[in-house]
């Protein structure tokens, strides 16, 4: 997984965070709305930096509940880091995770990619790592590490990426790899996840260079594009495979699978301000609630006042839940555990 801020985009370098939150707080940078247009943009093409976020500022009795958000950050210096956040509002950094490059959900906890293994933990122990599998390429391994993984289903979706090339591939239970063909050629940032067994969820440019949402059919080597909405930064499946959100420059949005790649336009969650950004989007496992960090971007560029921002459905709208300020420097990307 790879974005805006946080997640790395194709021509910078991919680094990743962690993070385990089971409640958060009230406030926040993007503003909810029942609907609102779809809006068609073009991408950024580089990441800004971070720069340092404030701790918690709202008190633990105005959080709400959460289910848990594995988040990888930086820690001290450039380490990475697994972070939690309490139902009391405080973070809690758990431990290190040296040379951690993606993070996604797998079972009831989570698996964490490092160079070109990858390491499952359970959500209870997030500290001890747990299963380890190492990839077995068919030729030479890529010297680009992985930096988009999806570890939920019985074969592993994942991207290598670096400043010079990209590729995506599947694995199997063993860890033999099988290149996806056809794939992206372009993309906004090398996300992937799993749609069901032979389909996967891509972001790709079409023939206006405008990110847009694309289908892989492993099994048919066909490429399907979405024309729903364009300028897309970021994306989620909820873990039953049936909602999808995505984020542009302007807002955050959220859909049906099916009503998206048909080209329906998807309902409108939050607006994002012109001086904010927001990534690492989160479904949980039934898509009703949405999570995200958002920041303000500076005149240097860097990302500023980061914080953990939640929506949940109400009827037919949505409404913010939760905001809670975080305290590490970094954040890439994030995954919901519930």
């Amino acid at each position: 997984m790879s974005r805006i801020g946080p997640r790395v985009r194709f021509a910078t370098t991919a680094s990743l965070v962690a993070l385990v939150s089971f409640a958060c707080t009230a406030g926040g940078a993007a503003s909810p709305v029942a609907s609102g247009p779809v809006a068609t943009q073009s991408p950024r093409t580089s990441a800004p930096a971070l720069a340092t976020a404030p701790g918690p500022t709202v008190a633990a009795s105005q959080l709400g509940p959460v289910p848990g958000l594995a988040v990888l950050a930086d820690g001290q210096g450039s380490a990475k880091e697994l972070w939690i956040l309490t139902a009391a509002g405080t973070w809690q950094d758990v431990g290190g995770v040296p040379g951690a490059t993606a993070l996604s959900r797998a079972g009831t906890g989570f698996a964490i990619a490092s160079g070109h293994s990858m390491d499952v933990r359970a959500a209870g122990d997030p500290s001890h790592a747990g299963t380890v599998t190492a990839l077995k390429w068919p030729g030479q391994a890529p010297s680009a590490p992985i930096v988009g993984l999806d570890a939920t289903g019985p074969a592993i979706a994942f991207v290598t990426a670096d400043e010079t090339s990209v590729a995506y591939a599947t694995a199997g239970a063993d860890g033999t790899v099988t290149p996806v063909t056809p794939a992206p050629s372009q993309s906004f940032s090398p996300i992937v996840a799993r749609l069901d067994a032979s389909r996967l969820v891509v972001m790709t440019m079409d023939s206006s260079q405008v990110s847009r949402l694309a289908v892989i059919d492993t099994a048919n080597h066909t490429l399907t594009t979405s024309k729903a909405m364009g300028g897309i930064r970021d994306f989620a499946l909820s873990a039953d495979r049936q909602i999808v959100a995505v984020a542009t420059a302007s807002g955050a949005y959220v859909s049906s699978v099916s009503s998206f790649m048909a080209g329906k336009a998807p309902q409108q969650v939050a607006t994002v301000k012109d001086a904010d950004v927001v990534w690492g989007l989160a479904l949980d496992a039934t898509g009703t609630q949405l999570f995200m960090l958002s920041g303000t971007v500076g005149s240097d560029g860097t990302v500023g006042s980061v914080h953990e921002v939640g929506y949940s459905r109400q009827g037919t709208g949505w409404t913010k839940s939760m905001d809670s300020a975080t305290p590490f420097t970094s954040a890439v990307d994030q995954v919901c555990l519930g």
